[in-house]
């Protein structure tokens, strides 16, 4: 680095000129209108599943016959559209009520000052490296960092009960302490002989700026319209963050794994001031005890400072890690196209699809996924096109600190090893390469000078690397790092991915019945590729046989069949999967098959043009090679291994959303990006923004003061600063009355004194701390299912219900609730409470009724009627003997 200059305003940049504009342009030859004709029927085929996904949400028949044909009538089109979308835009006119004084202020700015310190620690922590990024990049990678560190370190506390305020304080201290000192020392170490007067902190400042400068210099200038196409599109990802926001954190959660794992399980682990510890493997927090656990601590660590929990402490966190996962879009997008105008096509397209938007609001750790593979990738970039060892050191970490956010995340160790093989198999020193020569002669080719520090000649071979100790002690860290909680999973559970792989790895409380039933619970709520699959396959299966069998004995021959058989039926419908099925396919588009499937054919072509004429593989091409390999483990993963929901593989949205960055290349013309803009700014206008107005926190309809409420009037938009019981009725409905209901009769002001309630109710967030939900499918049940109806009555009134903190012991069940979902859970009938209801040792509490179901709707209601119902029922074993007798009529 010495022949470096580190005073920015003094010293001329480097040689960096912008493209020239005036240049006289030769004809285009045969290879360039090749081109040319393939970016632009990959512009033509994005904005067709731009509007193909808008047809999804508007009464296509009534204009056309099909989406290609209204796509082929302007006219027809505008009216479509206008007709169409002005209804999902009529709740705006409907009044408004805002009552800002029912906003808890305080700990929201008490949660945003714990980001504030993630971040800080973060910084500190990033200082240590030698990495040289846009000043605003800087703060996901700072937050990513911080959050990555202290989760990994405040988890040790978690798993020996130490969860307490000062302990807490401690471990925050220390890391700043030791960070800070470290980054010290680094920067000491990168001072250059000849400058060892100077203050090193202003010669790594000098250096950082320098890059900067050079950065900005070598982007694609901008015009009038180019410049107003710009902030149209990152206004409109903007607007979209902020909408996100306000749902987020101004409305009380409603989602199901929220209120079960990512806070329920959260509020278990501030009062315990620890872990609560719980194996077991069926629906419910009892395996999801056992997932790793970063997010939720993140609100159980805010509680422990603040000395108390609040549901913002965890909704905080989404919407803050959406924000910086747009910024890591943009700038990744940029930098490797050179153009701001690239970067902010492939924000707005990172922003657009449903799932984008839902958990961006949703209390979930998927967000939290979402950025480090968003960050991720971008240090991926960072260390193909310059091959600095601090890169490689935060790469390292990226996967290790992921780890703990759930088990799919260690995915991002094969894309790593990817990235270090590609940089290190064939060095080539001091060759400023760039993609840009593999059209070598075209002279519409937007060639760029290199940026500083992109070539050092310092870049070691395969080889060199797998035998230096720094490299290795670096392995050895990041592994330590990564497997804290798998490590402290295997020595409680006998498996380190509890309850997974049972049958590699082995583990306790596991059941295959169990399970197999948990399966069938998840295909039916799930909107996986695996349960869509499978109701095709039903419906096949019912034509060719005689009787009605039920979806459950169909199921079981579903699961028969080998997974090759299986896997086959999934692939055959992977068209209509993500294509045609309204409520499949739109949860991912456009950002899958309108843009991502064409980048990486793209991208295919790119390389095989560098293999055919015999061109150095360039960085652009190996960070293509990065993006495909997340996008294939995702949906390998989804194929092969968890089909049941399509949420687990959000992590593969960064990837998606940067592979059009190959066709916005193929020409450096600004063609490509004004089509991906239109369509993209289309699909803004409809269907984001109103799903962005609507949230997804109330997606239901219930009854409030009187007037029917759906999803469509906007109604939380509408009411800012509404209860958290109204919020939830416009998700579940009349759940909440049977929650209140619970919390009124079973709560106790200790653990010891709250009733245990039997039941297949999961959502522990909604119920008071000191009622236990005795789960129906429990170690202790198992045990019970073939013994007769007095003998599990009496095995029921004398069992030992152990809490979570594994200390306070109750004995006997209270109470039964019934929930719906329970008919989801076959092997809950094994337990046989149907043979009870009618019988004196059951006392029918309350029945909540679904919203079609509420007087003047329906009277009586049928045993069809009452599966749709919550029923709450409590036991009186004083009155066994009268049941026998009862049972034996």
């Amino acid at each position: 680095m010495d022949d470096l200059s580190f005073n920015v305003e003094d010293e001329p940049s480097p040689e960096l000129k912008a493209p020239d504009e005036e240049r006289p342009r030769e004809p285009m030859d045969r290879g360039e209108w090749l081109r040319l004709i393939v970016a632009m029927a990959a512009v033509l085929w994005a904005l067709f599943c731009c509007l193909h996904l808008m047809t999804k949400f508007i009464p296509l028949e009534q204009y056309a016959d099909s989406t290609l044909g209204l796509f082929a009538n302007p006219r027809m089109l505008t009216a479509a559209l206008r007709e169409a979308m002005l209804p999902w835009y009529s709740g705006l006119l409907e009044p408004w009520h805002w009552q800002l004084g029912g906003i808890a202020w305080l700990p929201l700015l008490f949660a945003c000052a714990m980001i504030a310190l993630y971040t800080f620690v973060g910084n500190l922590a990033v200082n240590c490296c030698e990495i040289y990024v846009p000043r605003l990049m800087r703060l996901p990678i700072n937050y990513v960092a911080g959050l990555g560190a202290m989760s990994v370190l405040i988890e040790l506390l978690a798993m020996f009960r130490l969860l307490y305020r000062w302990p807490i304080i401690i471990m925050f201290a220390l890391a700043i302490i030791v960070f800070w000192r470290m980054s010290w020392l680094a920067m000491m170490r990168r001072k250059s002989d000849g400058e060892t007067h100077q203050d090193p902190r202003a010669i790594s400042s000098g250096q950082v700026n320098l890059a900067r400068k050079a950065l900005r210099e070598s982007l694609m200038p901008l015009n009038r319209w180019q410049f107003g196409l710009w902030i149209a599109l990152l206004s409109a990802s903007g607007l979209l963050l902020l909408l996100a926001a306000f749902h987020a954190i101004f409305f009380a959660e409603t989602y199901w794994d929220s209120l079960i794992l990512y806070m329920g399980y959260g509020r278990m682990t501030y009062l315990q001031h620890g872990f609560p510890f719980k194996a077991v493997a069926h629906v419910g927090y009892g395996l999801g005890a056992n997932y790793p656990h970063l997010y939720p601590l993140v609100g159980s660590t805010t509680a422990a400072l603040w000395g108390g929990w609040h549901d913002v402490f965890a909704q905080t966190a989404p919407p803050w890690c959406a924000m910086l996962s747009t910024i890591t879009i943009y700038y990744t997008a940029t930098e490797v196209t050179r153009s701001r105008l690239a970067g902010a096509v492939l924000a707005l397209l990172f922003r657009t699809p449903v799932y984008a938007i839902a958990y961006a609001m949703y209390a979930s750790d998927y967000a939290v996924a979402i950025l480090f593979t968003a960050v991720f990738l971008y240090l991926a970039w960072k260390y193909l096109e310059t091959a600095l060892r601090g890169y490689l050191v935060l790469l390292t970490f990226i996967p290790a600190f992921a780890m703990h956010i759930n088990y799919l995340m260690g995915i991002l160790w094969l894309p790593w090893a990817l990235t270090v093989l590609t940089v290190h198999l064939r060095p080539r020193y001091g060759e400023l390469e760039s993609i840009d020569n593999l059209f070598e002669g075209d002279s519409r080719v937007r060639r760029q000078a290199p940026l500083p520090f992109v070539v050092n000649g310092t870049c070691p071979p395969l080889g060199c690397l797998l035998t230096a100790k720094w490299f290795w002690t670096l392995l050895i860290i990041a592994g330590l790092t990564a497997g804290t909680w798998h490590i402290r999973n295997w020595a409680l559970t006998g498996n380190p991915v509890y309850a997974f792989f049972h049958g590699v790895f082995g583990g306790i409380n596991y059941n295959e019945d169990v399970m197999q039933s948990a399966d069938y619970e998840w295909t039916l709520n799930g909107d996986g590729v695996g349960g869509y699959a499978w109701q095709v396959w039903r419906n096949s299966y019912r034509a060719q046989i005689d009787g009605d069998a039920s979806d459950w004995a169909i199921w079981l021959k579903w699961r028969e069949q080998s997974k090759a058989e299986n896997l086959l039926v999934k692939l055959q419908l992977s068209k209509s999967f993500w294509f045609d099925s309204r409520n499949h396919a739109t949860k991912f588009s456009p950002a899958l098959i309108g843009f991502g499937v064409p980048g990486l054919l793209i991208w295919l072509g790119l390389l095989s043009v560098a293999f055919f004429k015999r061109r150095p593989v360039y960085a652009e091409l190996k960070f293509g090679a990065v993006i495909a390999l997340v996008v294939a483990s995702m949906l390998g993963f989804h194929y092969a291994l968890g089909d049941y929901y399509q949420y687990q593989i959000l992590p593969m949205l960064p990837a998606l959303s940067l592979a059009p960055v190959f066709c916005l290349w193929l020409t450096r013309g600004r063609l490509p990006a004004y089509g991906m803009a239109a369509a993209l700014l289309l699909v803004a206008l409809f269907p984001a923004l109103p799903f962005s107005l609507l949230g997804f926190k109330a997606t239901g309809a219930t009854e409030l003061e009187g007037e029917v409420v759906r999803w469509m009037d906007m109604y939380p938009l509408r009411h800012l600063g509404m209860s958290a019981d109204d919020m939830r009725r416009l998700r579940y409905d009349h759940d909440v009355e049977i929650w209140n209901l619970v919390n009124s009769v079973c709560a106790g002001k200790t653990p010891e004194e709250g009733a245990v309630i039997l039941t297949h109710e999961n959502r522990h967030l909604a119920y008071h701390p000191s009622i236990t939900l005795f789960h129906m499918d429990e170690p202790e049940i198992w045990p019970l299912w073939d013994l007769p109806v007095e003998e599990r009555w009496r095995r029921l009134r004398d069992m030992e219900v152990h809490e979570s903190d594994g200390k306070t012991v109750k004995r006997g069940v209270d109470y039964y609730l019934y929930i719906p979902n329970e008919e989801h859970n076959p092997i809950n009938k094994r337990l046989g409470v149907d043979e009870w209801l009618d019988t004196p040792v059951m006392e029918l509490i309350t029945i909540t009724r679904p919203l079609h179901l509420r007087e003047p709707y329906k009277e009586n209601l049928t045993a069809d009627d009452l599966k749709q119902c919550n029923r709450l029922y409590k036991f009186h074993w004083d009155k066994i003997s009268a049941a026998e007798e009862f049972t034996s009529k």
